[in-house]
């Protein structure tokens, strides 16, 4: 494993471990309701929130211990470990575009240059810009059905070779 697949390892390890202290939070009181927690946990890893609201906690503990064996034993990661990964990293750079993008023109003619005017930088576990060409923007500005999350699915399964349903069940037990 290298350096990069351990810190998305311990970055989902980090996740699972909020999911679970909010969920035994709201065990405890139904009315805690840890606004900035929420948020936070939104913010860094995009989709979160539904799996706190979804995903059984016995799902919870054995996603832990699957992430904790991994970088115990400096496994590569597992399939739904990296279509995770690329999820919320993709997600999460979606987000921020189409977020610095209100406001400006819907038509784009260069994309390199319109992600420089929104000083796009990549986190490590975000897309290069070279991966948004010009539809790319265009549709994260205006996506199909006024929904990203299939758009993201599909690119997500493209940059994996995997399907979108696939993408989907790593993150959402069906």
């Amino acid at each position: 494993m290298n350096s990069r697949q351990h810190q998305l390892l311990t970055g989902l390890r980090t996740k699972y471990l909020v999911i679970r202290e909010l969920r035994v939070a709201a065990a405890v009181d139904a009315a805690v309701a840890p606004r900035a927690r929420l948020a936070a946990l939104a913010r860094a890893f995009p989709g979160a929130l539904r799996e706190l609201d979804q995903l059984p906690m016995e799902h919870v503990e054995a996603r832990l211990l699957a992430i904790d064996r991994a970088l115990a034993e400096a496994d590569e990661p597992e399939v739904w470990m990296r279509l995770q990964a690329g999820y919320h990293g993709f997600m999460r750079a979606v987000l921020r575009i189409r977020r610095l993008s209100r406001g400006r023109p819907l038509e784009i003619v260069d994309a390199e240059r319109e992600l420089l005017a929104l000083r796009y930088v990549p986190a490590a576990d975000e897309p290069p810009p070279e991966r948004f060409d010009v539809e790319a923007l265009r549709v994260i500005r205006r996506p199909p059905g006024g929904r990203l999350n299939p758009w993201v699915f599909n690119e997500v399964a493209r940059d994996h070779g995997v399907s979108p349903e696939l993408v989907h069940q790593a993150l959402f037990l069906r």
